[in-house]
Formats: structure tokens, C-alpha cells, sequence
């Protein structure tokens, strides 16, 4: 046969190998095959705090395969040893148990201003969160004031009125509410949650007064801003001539 065919033949027999992965994670089950070698070796794991980690498993089709989970991070081989003519054969494969997994960036604090709204109420929506007992009088004023709640009417916006305590017919809290609640809870009742119906929510202290509130729909375009009031002089209208004009 000439020596280049027996060259190619060579090339075409692969080299026998453990088939298995480099790196693992703590906790993770790796599992390690041989390749192009005979099935009846024995397994062996260095050092020997892995292998006490490892265990043999027979295969459907015959021959073994390595199984190895364990929560140390550390480096380890796994050897294959058969017999080969009047030799023996020894095959290694190294790896990683502790790989580390890409760190994941913090996530950024809530800036003030805009709260995203999760989920959001459906359309333009004022809510008012509260501890319905602990409504004070001005608060009552905000609430009840026609001129605010003509207004929101008006511009096509939904106001509601809603305690901590609310629950549904199921006996748990709305979950549209629920979101909003638990971050009103955290900041601090009573709240204003405001959605603009797109895509920015705020959170706003509650109104201690009915023209308190107006000032604040004014804020969002619901009522007109209140133009400055101007002083106009006045001249009193005296026949003689001789009015006193007060000093203050």
C-alpha cells in the first residue's frame, strides 16, 4: 500500500478523548463521555475531594460515563485509564468547577421625578392613596371640590379615591392597584399616584386644600394656570377735593 493511503488513513482515525465540558458551575452536573476508545476503562477524578464528588454511571449502549456535581469551587482532572495491547492508555481532561458567570451591573436607583407605572391604570388617571381614618379636614376639601372634579371630568381625565385596605370581590388587592400601593406604602401615605397616560407617572403629596389641589391640576394642564392678579389704583371720588387717602 503506498505510504501516502495509509498517510490519509491515519488523518481519517480520530484520536480518542473525554467529551466533556472545561467549566461548570458550583452545583452543576457535568458529564463526561470517552471517544474512539475502548469502554471497559476505569474513571478516575484528581484531586480527591472531587472525586469523592463523582460516580460512574453505566450507559444504554454499554461502556461508562463520569458524572461530577459539587459545590467547591476548584480545578480537577478527569482521567480514563484502558488497556491497550500490553500498554495502558491514560486520557485527561481538565476542569473548572466555579466559572465564574458574567457580573450582572447593579441596577440604577430611582431618580426623582417620573415613576414608570407598573401596570398603569387605563388612560389619564388621578388615584388617590390613603388611610381613609386618617383624612384630614382639608384633605376632605380637596377630594369633594366640584371645581376640580368638573375639571378632570372635563379634560377626560379618571379620579379615584382608594385605601390602603381596599380589597376586590376575591378579597385581595386590585392588581392594578397592587404595584403602585406596595411603592405609595414605602414612600409614605397619603400620595397622589398621577399617570399621564402615556408613558410618566408621578407621585405627589396629597393637596391640604381645595385651591391646593387646583394648583396642581393646573400643574397638569387640567385647569387653566391662574393669571397674576394686578393692583389697580384707586382714586376716591371726594366733591370737595379734600379726601383723606389712608396711609396704610
Amino acid at each position: 500500500m503506498p505510504k501516502y493511503t495509509l498517510w490519509i488513513l491515519a488523518a481519517l482515525v480520530a484520536e480518542p478523548k473525554i467529551i466533556g465540558p472545561e467549566t461548570v458551575q458550583p452545583g452543576d452536573m457535568a458529564v463526561f463521555r470517552v471517544q474512539d476508545a475502548p469502554s471497559n476503562g476505569l474513571w478516575k477524578v484528581w484531586p480527591k475531594a472531587a472525586e469523592e464528588k463523582s460516580l460512574p454511571v453505566l450507559l444504554p449502549g454499554g461502556g461508562t460515563a463520569l458524572v461530577f456535581a459539587s459545590r467547591t469551587e476548584q480545578t480537577f482532572l478527569v482521567l480514563y485509564g484502558y488497556a491497550e495491547g500490553d500498554r495502558v492508555a491514560l486520557l485527561l481532561h481538565e476542569c473548572r468547577n466555579g466559572a465564574k458567570p458574567d457580573p450582572v451591573p447593579p441596577e440604577p436607583p430611582n431618580p426623582p421625578g417620573p415613576v414608570p407605572p407598573k401596570p398603569s391604570p387605563v388612560g389619564k388617571s388621578i388615584w388617590w392613596l390613603e388611610e381613609t381614618t386618617e383624612r384630614t379636614p382639608g384633605q376632605a376639601e380637596a377630594i369633594t371640590d366640584p371645581v376640580s372634579r368638573q375639571a378632570m371630568a372635563a379634560a377626560g381625565w379618571k379620579f379615584r379615591v382608594f385605601d390602603k385596605d381596599v380589597r376586590d370581590e376575591h378579597g385581595q388587592t386590585p392588581s392594578e392597584l397592587k404595584p403602585v400601593l406596595a411603592e405609595a406604602l414605602k414612600q409614605g401615605l397619603p400620595l397622589l399616584y398621577i399617570y399621564d397616560g402615556t408613558a410618566k407617572a408621578y407621585f405627589r403629596k396629597v393637596p391640604e386644600s381645595a385651591n391646593e389641589f387646583r394648583t396642581i391640576l393646573s400643574e397638569f394642564g387640567i385647569l387653566p394656570k391662574a393669571a397674576p392678579r394686578r393692583l389697580v389704583p384707586v382714586v376716591p371720588n371726594c366733591s370737595s377735593g379734600r379726601c383723606m387717602v389712608p396711609t396704610w
